[in-house]
């Protein structure tokens, strides 16, 4: 039997980088109902005006909340040196196979190494499909 696939999406900004700590920028809630084979699909889309001395823009999925598991593996993106501040689009993609429950909650986080300042998120999308 074929189970039809479940999408999942925000494009809501919770909140900003204000230095290089990693911060909780999107959640995504309620994705299930999940049984044990069933795969989470999950992907970050990110436009970001990085700080003045950014080096790298980091993404990364957690199940929960900043202090939950990583989901996968952390997606980089490089500044290119020299640059004051910059635009840059970013993206995560991971997966997840959470077991037997229903409403899970995920969370896409930044981290932009070396800043002194804020970066701005503009824009984003995180989705999930389960399937």
């Amino acid at each position: 039997m074929s189970v039809p696939a479940n999408f999942f999406t925000t494009y809501n900004v919770v909140a900003s980088p204000a230095d290089a700590t990693e911060t909780v920028i999107a959640i995504l809630s309620g994705v299930g109902p999940l049984l044990p084979d069933l795969t989470v699909k999950l992907r970050g889309v990110v436009t970001i005006l990085t700080d003045a001395d950014v080096t790298a823009v980091q993404l990364t999925v957690r199940q929960g909340s900043l202090a939950g598991n990583v989901v996968g593996d952390s997606w980089d993106t490089d500044v290119p040196g020299g640059a004051a501040q910059l635009h840059l689009t970013c993206t995560v993609e991971t997966f997840d196979n959470p077991g037997d429950f229903a409403g899970a909650v995920y969370v896409l986080t930044a981290g932009c190494e070396s800043a002194s300042g804020a970066s701005v998120v503009n824009d984003l999308v995180f989705e999930a499909r389960v399937d």
